[in-house]
Order: structure tokens, then C-alpha cells, then sequence
């Protein structure tokens, strides 16, 4: 992993870096954005409504955590804080979905776990992990339809 500065805004991002390369050398790479991550269809659902699942892969999971020394101020403020770790949590499943060539992350559940440690209890981590089932979904009207027509046929005993 490696950190970057773009725009003035530092972000810790995993970077494949070429062979050969040794400290001091330069390379270029490219990062995916957010618009990439929403076209990829989340639900807590098996399937999506008027879509078919034609494929699925292995599923995927997220951790992201949270650790701050405990006021009862602090843990109040955590708990309307937890909706952004789940969005970060799962941005990153979205990112392994895209990874895996697929548009939808389907089944997705969240876990949140929170651990209180140190004298006191007063050393908190909130951790949230989410898991999902990355999946190509394609609508009802683009599959293939066989059309198919019968004719009642009457057989006789002979």
C-alpha cells in the first residue's frame, strides 16, 4: 500500500507496482471513481426485481473500523457515525465486484461488533463488516426469448 496526495486530499490505496522498478522510480497507475462503484447494482436481496441472475462468483466481504477513547459523548456520537463506515464498508465490496467483472453485489449483510478495552473501558473500536455475492444480472426483456407456438394435435387409437 502505498498513500497518494490528490488535490490536496490524502487516500491509502493498494497498488500492483511494476518488476523491475527500485526505490525513486516513477510510474503512472489509475484509480477507479466513485461513478464506476454506482453503476454496480447493491441490494440485501437474492435477486433484483425484473433482472436475472446469470452468474455469480465467490462472495466478498469489507472490514472497516473505528477506534476512539470513550466519553459517554464520544459513544453517542459514534452511533450516528456508523451509516458512513457502512458506506465505506461497502464501497470497498463494490470495488472487488467491479474487480470480479460483474454489476451487481447481491444477498449483501452488514455485521456491526463493537469492543471496549484499557482501564476503564474507555479504548473503543467499532468494527463493521459487510459481505455480498458479486453477480451479473441482466433485465427479463434482454435474455434470449424462445418463442414457441403449438397446435393441439388428436390422436386416434388405431
Amino acid at each position: 500500500k502505498m498513500s497518494v496526495s490528490v488535490a490536496g486530499k490524502n487516500k491509502i490505496v493498494s497498488v500492483d507496482i511494476p518488476e523491475g522498478l527500485k526505490a525513486g522510480d516513477h510510474f503512472t497507475f489509475t484509480t477507479r471513481g466513485k461513478a464506476d462503484i454506482d453503476k454496480v447494482i447493491a441490494s440485501t436481496m437474492p435477486t433484483v426485481p425484473g433482472m436475472e441472475v446469470v452468474s455469480s462468483k465467490p462472495i466478498v466481504w469489507a472490514t472497516v473500523t473505528h477506534a476512539f477513547r470513550g466519553s459517554s459523548y464520544d459513544q453517542t456520537r459514534m452511533g450516528t457515525g456508523i451509516g458512513s463506515l457502512l458506506q465505506e464498508a461497502q464501497a470497498k465490496i463494490l470495488e472487488q465486484v467491479i474487480d470480479a467483472k460483474c454489476n451487481a453485489c447481491l444477498g449483501m449483510t452488514f455485521n456491526i461488533t463493537n469492543d471496549s478495552s484499557g482501564e476503564y473501558g474507555n479504548n473503543k473500536v467499532v468494527i463493521v463488516t459487510a459481505v455480498g455475492t458479486p453477480s451479473i444480472v441482466m433485465p427479463l426483456v434482454q435474455q434470449h426469448a424462445v418463442v414457441a407456438t403449438t397446435l393441439p394435435v388428436t390422436f386416434y387409437n388405431q
